[in-house]
């Protein structure tokens, strides 16, 4: 379990050095525009959501499933090494690489932290806490060293090689990974059908929980709009990912206790509670903004467990990895859309109106919720400490 872990925190680590050199490289180095950036941030972030699914499916059916780790491990290392040629196309193809390098590794990473955990909610916790943590550090990283050794653009090999020099361990681990073996299987639809329809609920309230949500980025925006100080508004993604270093562990710990029901209730309840602070911003000032921030930061930690832990409760082991690679595209096509429209209504300046939409999601999600619950549909207080 250590090295899933450590492979996590490192490829976060490296990725989120890259995510930030690499807008650079396309815009400023290679002279792109901003809407090659943004297209290509939506089609590479929609094939990673693909590969979730896909590679979930493999990860159930493939023979040697350490194969998988090697393979993801492999392309996340090539996507940065390659950035040492930058041309446009090996830039794009960088950046593609990257997200489905993301996409083959996260489903795998799951079903197998699912499939060894004797505290199961707690592994889903410190598997986020290790992501998070690498995300927060990557991104901190490059802001201390153009500091001490001057311009991103002067040391752009430099982040490239600490970018290679971090994801290369995670192919060595990769290695090292304890992954039974087992008969190798043929896909069959029959199976896919039967994997919806165990946890067809918990997809249907995961699209409208992430219809609820939208990209992070315009949280900045939305600050900055209302006339907070720089310092803030450019801490807002720190704030809310330190949010989830320290509920990440706790919400684990609660829903292997048998807290699922209150875990649940409080996740969408932290969404639904982001958009009414952000919505009265202006009226409220800075008591809203603050609070927005951690239950922002409190919903992201518990959705990513909180429904892994759902999915992984209503099928069997086997299908651990198409389970989860269902929620993922789910939620991932979910969270485009509300970005998509919400980034269209803050370009015109209809902020307001951004969170009028999304909490309106928030709310129709807790209503389901709230309905699924009464009808026992799934039973969420046993504990999860007893795998499948």
């Amino acid at each position: 379990m250590f090295q899933i872990y450590l492979m996590n925190f490192l490829l976060a680590v490296s990725t989120t050095i890259g995510m930030t050199i690499i807008p650079f490289l396309i815009t400023d180095s290679l002279g792109l525009s901003l809407l090659i950036l943004g297209i290509l941030e939506g089609i590479t972030e929609f094939l990673s959501n693909v590969f979730r699914l896909a590679n979930g499916v493999l990860f159930d059916k493939i023979k040697n499933k350490r194969n998988i780790f090697l393979c993801s491990t492999g392309m996340a290392f090539a996507s940065k090494a390659m950035l040492f040629l930058p041309s446009p196309w090996i830039v794009l193809f960088s950046k593609t690489l990257e997200r489905i390098a993301n996409g083959t590794f996260a489903s795998p990473r799951d079903a197998f932290v699912a499939g060894k955990a004797k505290n199961r909610g707690l592994a889903l916790g410190l598997l986020n806490v290790s992501k998070t943590f690498g995300c927060v550090l990557g991104p901190l990283i490059v802001s201390i060293s153009t500091f001490f050794l001057g311009t991103l653009k002067d040391n752009l090999n430099f982040f490239i090689t600490l970018c290679c020099l971090l994801a290369f361990p995670a192919v060595i681990f990769s290695f090292s990974l304890t992954v039974n073996h087992v008969e190798e299987k043929s896909f069959s639809f029959r199976e896919l059908k039967k994997v919806i329809k165990s946890i067809s609920p918990i997809l249907f309230l995961t699209f409208l929980f992430f219809l609820g949500r939208f990209n992070d980025g315009l949280l900045m925006m939305y600050l900055k709009h209302n006339e907070y100080p720089e310092w803030f508004y450019l801490s807002t993604i720190a704030i809310f990912n330190s949010i989830m270093l320290i509920s990440s562990p706790i919400i684990g710990s609660q829903i292997d206790k048998g807290h699922l029901k209150k875990i649940l209730y409080i996740t969408i309840g932290s969404l639904a509670l982001f958009n009414i602070c952000f919505y009265n911003i202006s009226y409220l000032g800075w008591g809203a903004a603050i609070i927005g921030l951690c239950t922002w930061g409190i919903q992201r930690a518990g959705a990513q467990i909180v429904f892994s832990a759902l999915v992984f409760r209503s099928v069997e082991k086997q299908f651990y990895g198409t389970a989860i690679g269902l929620f993922y595209i789910f939620s991932g096509f979910s969270t485009m859309l509300s970005s998509f429209l919400c980034g269209y209504l803050a370009t015109n300046n209809y902020f307001t109106t951004v969170f009028v939409f999304s909490g309106f999601f928030a709310f129709l999600a807790l209503g389901l919720c709230s309905s699924l619950l009464n009808t026992r549909i799934f039973n969420v207080e046993a504990k999860l400490a007893l795998t499948n």
